[in-house]
């Protein structure tokens, strides 16, 4: 049994050459070829090949005998067994980041590898309470790693470009409409109502309003102003992870 990897991550001219080699071998009794691909992908570099007027599926179908999709990992369960590999402690901090960034999972449509690159971030971080906030943070350093550096560098209007982004994510989503997440929805709506206050200076104003529901974001998190609560939860994961 032969297991090809990640084919629809290579060059697309590649990917199709490799296709076309391997067919050679697939009568030959007891060789068995595996190909694990994102479909959508490889049907793309196969247009990129042979012209846009190329059915890739239709093409691909030619090769690959059975398509079989695999089932969706557990997401709590997926990023306790990665915390666990990077000796985070299982306990009340654990339990409320892993909440959390399972649900951002979903929103944000994270792939596994920015599930490890995630809690890698939060293996990192030193400070005590907020993990809501370092959930969403980590998220936003993933999926939007340019508002997360304004955010960084003390730019207001990055917090105004963030709200935006959560209210599409939000719009989009289905589950995010579910009653069993109502929990999850009222994070979000707090997340954004904190971002709004903060992009139209309403959170120097209002600032016990917004710091209460940052606070709802981490029952340990210290501070009067929001910006530099912001800012000193955004520097713990101020990483590189390439």
């Amino acid at each position: 049994v032969v297991f090809i990897d990640e084919l629809d991550r290579c060059r697309p001219d590649f990917a199709v050459r490799l296709i076309e080699r391997i067919k050679h071998f697939f009568e030959t009794p007891n060789v068995v070829f595996v190909l694990l691909i994102h479909r959508e992908q490889l049907n793309r570099a196969i247009a990129g090949v042979y012209g846009p007027s190329t059915d890739g599926a239709a093409y691909l179908s030619k090769f690959v005998h059975f398509f079989f999709t695999l089932p969706a990992a557990d997401n709590k369960h997926y990023i306790e067994i990665v915390l666990g590999c990077l000796g985070v402690a299982d306990d009340g901090r654990s339990d409320r980041f892993v909440g959390c960034f399972a649900g951002w999972r979903n929103l944000a449509d994270l792939s596994m590898r920015d599930i490890e690159r995630g809690c890698a971030l939060f293996a990192y971080a030193t400070l005590q309470g907020g993990e809501d906030l370092l959930a969403y943070l980590i998220v936003l350093k993933l999926r939007k790693p340019g508002v997360f550096q304004r955010i960084l560098n003390d730019d207001r209007t990055a917090y105004g470009e963030a709200k935006r982004w959560m209210i599409d994510l939000a719009a989009a989503s289905s589950e995010f409409k579910v009653a069993e997440i109502s929990s999850f929805r009222r994070y979000i709506n707090n997340l954004i109502q904190i971002h709004s206050d903060i992009e139209s200076g309403e959170d120097a104003r209002n600032a016990g309003n917004t710091m209460g529901m940052i606070r709802e974001l981490g029952s340990n998190v210290q501070g009067k102003s929001s910006i530099k609560t912001f800012l000193r939860y955004t520097r713990e994961i101020d990483l590189p992870i390439a």
